[in-house]
């Protein structure tokens, strides 16, 4: 049981809030005693290891008056339904920042600059050996992203096809602003070749597009759809998982509905709900799917069949509820998360390269403005509410610029930091990657 979901009334008994925080300030005050806390409001085992968590960080925090307003803030979006798992993460490491956690470059940036951060190859952490291929398809050849917000940083994998052999997973730690490679290459072959699964349950090397989602409700890493390797390099519905927890992989965490076929699938994450929500289908007969990652089922939104493309990043605004994708032939489309329809927008104010193959594209929930970056220096946000376009300002103390895109695509190689207000770029194994300050 959670304190917050008992705040929110997501479990019972459902704690009053006023009185809850008013007794919080009394406890960390020492006014009254933790176990007469306990037990007016019969907290459990879990709760108890909360809330000394939270009575831990404010003992340490530097600025005490602002750690408690930031947790009373907490529970006030809890009372208002408005928590959620993002809320969640994005609080955890604010909390982390103000008792004294970890401070690096990010933290000295000025707003509306660029860093680059040196000696920051992923090539560094390469497996030896490298597996057969060329391991720069890892993010040259049509591969993407995810963000794991638990544990505040980027995910990459890719490859596939006749391009790279190898399947492992990497990630970029944004406090130690360093790559390790969390998973090993598997070459255990077998069904691989025909099924995008390996005959030890792991995903044969794919080209990853726009399928990687980090779902921090279950804490994995899924991709939803694979294609096999050579020699047919097609797609399957299989939705492997990586367990981040375990980093063990579950090859038939869940089964697409259908087929995605060639087309593939264009897939984002509501930190909302927890759901996962897929376009998914062969050409012309895709559907908007919701992935419900606690219970492990779909549900068929519906709405028109239309063509997915390949080369689109999609977004979702979980205020708004909807799905918003850009790139290539399809240029900006919004989608409706509840009847699955689909609406195509015309951005207007600043020029907005809608059309770009499949960009960087996210939704930053603090200024709730999706926000696209090619590659390079400008970013561009859109509002949800107008669909005008404003190319963010750079700082004219910048000095940075990062790469040019991959022509392939950046899909989910470019993500928002809650923790930093910041957002991470990057174009290639053998580049650095580039951080930029909202």
């Amino acid at each position: 049981m959670s304190i917050l979901d008992r705040l929110s009334g997501l479990e019972r008994p459902r704690l009053p809030v006023h009185q809850f925080w008013a007794a919080f300030v009394e406890w960390t005050d020492t006014k009254i005693s933790r176990q007469d806390f306990i037990t007016t409001f019969s907290i459990t085992a879990d709760e108890e290891s909360e809330l000394d968590w939270l009575k831990g960080k404010l003992d340490a925090a530097p600025n005490k008056s602002e750690f408690l307003h930031y947790i009373h803030s907490l529970f006030m979006l809890a009372e208002r339904h408005m928590f959620n798992y993002h809320t969640k993460s994005v609080v955890k490491a604010r909390i982390v920042e103000l008792s004294g956690g970890t401070i690096n470059a990010i933290d000295a940036m000025a707003p509306g600059t660029w860093l680059e951060v040196t000696g920051s190859n992923l090539s560094a952490v390469y497996p030896d050996p490298v597996p057969a291929g060329d391991p720069a398809s890892i993010m040259t050849t049509w591969s993407g992203g995810a963000y794991d917000t638990t544990r505040n940083r980027l995910l990459v994998m890719g490859g596939g096809h006749g391009d790279y052999a190898g399947n492992e997973v990497y990630a970029f730690d944004i406090d130690s602003l360093s790559w390790s490679r969390i998973t090993e290459p598997s070459f255990a072959g077998g069904a691989g070749t025909y099924s995008g699964l390996q005959s030890d349950d792991t995903p044969a090397s794919f080209h990853s597009y726009n399928s990687l989602c980090y779902l921090e409700s279950i804490d994995t890493l899924m991709s939803f759809g694979v294609q096999g390797i050579n020699p047919t390099g097609l797609s399957y519905p299989v939705s492997p998982g990586l367990d981040l927890s375990t980093l063990t992989w579950d090859g038939t965490k869940t089964l697409l509905p259908f087929n995605p076929g060639d087309a593939g699938t264009i897939t984002a994450y509501d930190p909302s709900t927890g759901n996962a929500y897929v376009w998914v289908g062969n050409n012309n007969n895709a559907k908007l799917q919701r992935y419900n990652s606690l219970d492990n089922t779909w549900t068929d939104i519906g709405g028109p069949t239309l063509y997915v493309e390949n080369y689109t990043t999609a977004a979702i605004d979980p205020v708004r509820q909807m799905m918003v994708s850009t790139g290539s032939s399809h240029g900006l489309v919004s989608c409706d998360l509840t009847s699955g329809i689909r609406t195509k927008r015309t951005a207007t104010g600043d020029a907005f390269p809608e059309y770009a193959q499949a960009p960087g594209f996210i939704f930053n929930p603090v200024r709730e403005k999706f926000v696209l970056w090619n590659g390079g220096v400008n970013l561009y946000e859109i509002d949800p509410d107008t669909w005008v376009c404003t190319q963010v300002t750079i700082n004219p103390s910048n000095t940075v610029t990062p790469t040019t895109k991959q022509p392939n695509g950046t899909y989910g190689r470019f993500q928002y930091i809650p923790s930093k207000q910041a957002y991470i770029g990057v174009n290639g194994t053998t580049e650095n990657v580039y951080i930029f300050k909202v």
